[in-house]
């Protein structure tokens, strides 16, 4: 819209500014375009539409005098690209969290199963200095050497450094393996869950790739820090970050199939129906009726 218009009944110009104010603007509103302060500006009716309006004298743009364009409203637009990169962080944060959750439990299964010992060392065994024949010790003690029939004690250097050892007859050993394969599934159930409440414009076969690669890209991880840290028990560790990943990948195949059915029966236990609203998309993304429309339908 010009500034000169043309009149519908005459065809003859004009200008918005020659048009008869009808009322002058008594609040704080902001121009959508600039932001200046329209207060005291006069309200006119345009002849077309008959739509009241105000003019922005700094920039020329029409505001409509219904239009509630206050202070808030504007600081928020111009919050709002601060807004959308918060919102990506929490996202891209609780993917992270719920990443290192699902790997922590994979490690923290190898751990809680091993424990750092120093080896025993032989009750006999071969010199290692030129011209002593026997080393003699007690596990864990220090190095006794016998060099004709005098005895000296000194310090084993291997007997220093500590190693992973697997713990024998845990009896606590199945009730914890239950423990950590149903933390595994639960995480990852949880994980489904809320991809498909959050990112519901994907399609299905999104959500399985995920769930598919995501517990086996934590798995590679976990086990390369496990073999940097305990070689030795590699091929023992891998079997027990296999039974994670399968434990994963279930949980997560059951929350694509359920994640958003339990997501609505949780909706409608715990959120008043007042505040359903912005949730409806759980049930429209499914082709099903929100339940606030179904009860007044039924009403109805």
């Amino acid at each position: 819209m010009t500034a000169e218009q043309a009149e519908p009944s005459t065809g003859r110009t004009f200008r918005f500014e020659n048009l008869e104010p009808v009322a002058y603007v008594e609040t704080d509103r902001y121009c959508a375009g600039c932001g200046y302060n329209l207060r005291t500006q006069a309200i006119r009716r345009e002849p077309r539409t008959r739509v009241l309006l105000a003019r922005c004298p700094e920039c020329g743009c029409y505001q409509p005098a219904g239009d509630a364009t206050t202070a808030a409203r504007l600081w928020l637009r111009r919050l709002a690209p601060l807004l959308l990169l918060g919102w990506v962080a929490v996202v891209l944060g609780s993917a992270f969290g719920l990443s290192c959750a699902l790997g922590g439990i994979s490690y923290g299964t190898l751990e809680e199963l091993t424990t750092w010992r120093r080896p025993a060392v032989p009750a006999t065994q071969p010199a290692t200095l030129p011209g002593l024949p026997l080393l003699t010790t007690q596990p864990g003690g220090p190095v006794t050497v016998t060099v004709g029939g005098r005895i000296s004690r000194i310090t084993y250097t291997g007997q220093g450094k500590y190693v992973r050892q697997v713990r024998a007859n845990d009896p606590l050993y199945a009730l914890f393996m239950s423990s950590v394969i149903a933390a595994s599934f639960a995480v990852a159930f949880v994980v489904a869950l809320t991809v498909l409440v959050i990112f519901h414009h994907w399609r299905r076969w999104v959500y399985v790739l995920i769930v598919l690669t995501g517990p086996l890209a934590v798995a590679v991880i976990v086990a390369l820090i496990w073999r940097d840290e305990a070689p030795h028990l590699f091929s023992w560790g891998l079997e027990y970050i296999g039974y994670h990943v399968l434990a994963q990948v279930v949980g997560g195949l059951t929350g694509v199939a359920f994640g958003r059915p339990t997501a609505r029966g949780l909706i409608r236990a715990f959120v008043p129906p007042s505040w359903r609203a912005p949730l409806a998309y759980l049930w429209l993304v499914d082709g099903r009726t929100p339940p606030g429309t179904a009860d007044a339908v039924q009403r109805g």
